[in-house]
């Protein structure tokens, strides 16, 4: 049997991996994804997209999805410096191009 060659080989099925492969695979590649869980393991990890991110999800097709496994929108960004908060941002109002909020895994 011929070894089998692909266009994309993608370390990791995660957020980045893959929507990459996704995406692609759509547009004719062929992909192989390479992940070392064998099983989905859920757990917070605290990823995060801006506002710009979740509307890239959005246009690649993908955000839906993240949004069913999850994924809710913040609309506020706070930073802390220990227990003092040194940032609150509005998302849709401070980020362009304008969008609802950013994308975060529970």
């Amino acid at each position: 049997m011929a070894p089998k060659t692909y266009d994309i080989i993608t370390i990791g099925g995660g957020l980045g991996g893959s929507a990459l492969a996704k995406v692609m695979a759509e547009h004719g590649a062929s992909v192989l994804v390479l992940e070392r869980e064998t099983r989905f393991r859920d757990r917070v990890r605290g990823e995060f997209m801006f506002p710009w991110g979740a509307e890239e999800a959005r246009n690649l097709g993908i955000y839906d999805a993240i949004m069913a496994f999850g994924g809710h929108e913040l609309r506020w960004r706070d930073v802390y410096d220990g227990p003092t908060r040194v940032i609150h941002r509005d998302l849709a109002t401070t980020t362009t191009p304008k969008v609802p909020g950013c994308g975060r895994s529970r």
